[in-house]
């Protein structure tokens, strides 16, 4: 089941990654203009992004 968290300024989603596999979705997304605007990190990159940004999200 995946998860989607929406913030002010982050859009969060998690899966499992026993079910991940990148070539389901990647070549579609990476032939569009939105490519631009995202960016895949790991759970600990996003725990000190959401760190760095206390307070700014209220």
């Amino acid at each position: 089941m995946n998860k989607l968290k929406n913030t002010k300024i982050i859009n969060f989603w998690s899966y499992k990654l026993s079910e991940y596999r990148k070539t389901n979705w990647w070549s579609k997304t990476a032939s569009t203009s939105i490519k631009d605007f995202i960016t895949i990190r790991t759970s600990n990159t996003i725990l000190k992004l959401l760190d760095l940004t206390k307070g700014e999200n209220k």
